[in-house]
């Protein structure tokens, strides 16, 4: 077993964590772009929120001597979070993969496949709560102090915990796998719904959380009280780091053995598992009716919208900046009167107008559709069915930007109208930043192509490596996000002298070039760059 499972585990590991571009045209040969990159971008938001969240709370809690509740909530935090990221990714990685026939069929055991693609999610799961629990144990070391093996208990308590979010998404992923391959088209509404939540109940526990942290001493006696009933498990990982060797083995023994117990049944039917979650033929009747002829864009856009609602992984990655600008509104109107008082409280503080702080969040909500960074990727190997279809590359990218635009622009006329009213921001203003945000969503669908373009991933062995995982997806997002610091060096560089409004104008014009730039490029190298990917 040992050489074959660390081939396999290797394998694995770097289906998950790179990314690959083949050559073709202007680029030679093949290079690999680590995906080690997302891992470092995890760690590091993980890292920001723990050392945060974490000294506010220990400057609070450690006169009372509660500084070990620290320790507690980052623990449950963790575990919230590495359950959401990979919840989806063991549906795509562990049963829904593509090459799972040819896996299969390899000299190796069902239980070798399966084990090394789960100890690949607890990789990911690692980084979470190692970089949030241990930041959140150094503060509690630092304003109460510990022995010599503090640290040792605490990697080990950090290390053992990723096991949990595991289970979690483990178990979870595969009823909504079995769900999706039992109900069809009505499966993935129904997962889709699960989501929608999940992700409102961690928002709501955010906000309640956010409240109470301001006034964290007052509310210490009920989360200890929490902490010693449903809280307990984190309750034994807080105590034993502190030095409680007892509780410390119960803590890892409640890590250890779900896991084993969860690996020992799905590997030992792994095969029938693999089997009961693959998609059915279903029974139609076919009736003789009358047909209604579509025009190739309408029935091109018709087919990147089916997809987009169908694949859940692809709709949570890129559409939760939408709905957040749409609850971001709605909250909005019910606290306009307590709005007006932030606004101003924030133009004095920052020294930047409202107008282009409320631009900067709304682009940075927009920036998160990146539906496009990964539309040709998803083609994988059948994308030589469109390049043989009677359609033009120029009509195939209309409809893939389109896609985007039916999910942003509708959005942001609706929203962004709303946000400048409930903030007092001046019509003028409130004009030119709608068109700016405009713009910017116009701008964002045809870049995402291009970048798609540049780092295709055709080969990926399931949608979830695409979605999360490739460098097009990160690209996607992140680059268009530098509109935000561009939009501050204007102020700070015209400010004086345009005013909110001369700037905002401005940024229009330079949006209307950066969108006017990426169709050019896409309509005169992207059929060429299409060419050489099939």
């Amino acid at each position: 077993m040992g050489k074959k499972f660390r081939a396999l585990l290797l394998v694995n590991l770097r289906s998950m964590l790179l990314t690959s571009t083949r050559g073709g045209g202007g680029w030679r040969g093949k290079r690999a772009l680590s995906g080690g990159g997302l891992l470092a971008l995890i760690a590091f938001l993980a890292l920001y929120v723990s050392v945060t969240y974490s000294s506010l709370m220990v400057s609070q809690l450690a006169p009372l001597g509660l500084e070990y509740l620290a320790v507690v909530i980052m623990g449950m935090l963790s575990v919230v979070m590495g359950t959401m990221y990979t919840v989806f990714a063991v549906q795509g990685v562990v049963f829904g993969g593509k090459d799972n026939d040819l896996m299969l069929s390899l000299p190796i055991s069902p239980f070798q496949l399966m084990l090394a693609r789960v100890m690949a999610l607890v990789v990911e799961n690692l980084v979470c709560t190692l970089f949030m629990v241990v930041p959140a144990g150094v503060c509690c070391y630092l304003a109460a102090g510990g022995d010599g093996l503090y640290f040792l208990r605490l990697a080990a308590a950090g290390i053992f915990l990723s096991l949990l979010p595991t289970v979690l998404a483990m178990v979870g992923g595969w009823a909504l796998t079995w769900l999706s391959a039992r109900m069809g088209g009505r499966g993935v509404l129904a997962k889709n719904l699960a989501y929608l939540l999940l992700l409102a109940a961690v928002m709501v526990f955010a906000f309640f959380s956010s409240t109470a942290l301001t006034q964290l001493a007052s509310y210490a006696a009920g989360l200890e009280q929490a902490a010693s009933t449903w809280g307990i498990l984190f309750l034994w990982m807080a105590r034993g780091v502190q030095g409680d060797w007892g509780l410390l083995a119960a803590f890892l023994a409640v890590c250890i053995l779900p896991f084993l117990a969860v690996v020992w049944l799905f590997g030992r039917s792994y095969k029938r598992l693999l089997s009961a979650s693959g998609p059915r033929a279903r029974r139609t009747a076919f009736r003789l009716e009358r047909q209604r002829a579509a025009g190739q864009t309408r029935a091109l856009v018709g087919r990147e919208l089916r997809r987009y609602f169908s694949i859940p992984i692809y709709f949570f990655n890129t559409g939760v900046g939408p709905i957040m600008m749409v609850i971001g509104a709605v909250a909005a109107l019910i606290k306009r009167e307590d709005l007006s008082i932030l606004t101003w409280a924030m133009e004095k503080e920052l020294g930047l107008p409202m107008a282009l702080l409320l631009g900067a969040a709304v682009t940075f909500m927009l920036a998160t559709c990146a539906v496009t960074a990964t539309s040709i990727s998803l083609e994988g190997q059948c994308l030589w069915i469109l390049r043989e279809a009677p359609v033009s590359e120029g009509r195939l990218f209309a409809a893939k930007c389109a896609c985007q635009y039916v999910l942003t622009i509708p959005v942001t006329l609706v929203t962004v109208p709303l946000l400048c009213w409930a903030m007092g921001i001046q019509p003028a203003e409130g004009g030119l930043l709608t068109a700016a945000c405009l713009l910017f969503a116009l701008f964002h669908a045809p870049l995402g192509l291009v970048i798609n373009l540049l780092f295709p991933r055709l080969d990926a062995p399931n949608e979830t490596v695409v979605v999360k995982q490739s460098m097009a997806a990160m690209l996607g997002i992140f680059l268009p996000m530098a509109v935000i610091p561009l939009g501050a060096l204007a102020w700070f560089l015209l400010g004086e002298t345009l005013g909110a409004a001369g700037v905002l104008a401005v940024l229009c014009l330079v949006l209307l070039a950066l969108t006017g730039g990426c169709w050019a490029a896409l309509l005169r190298w992207g059929p060429r760059r299409l060419g050489q990917l099939v």
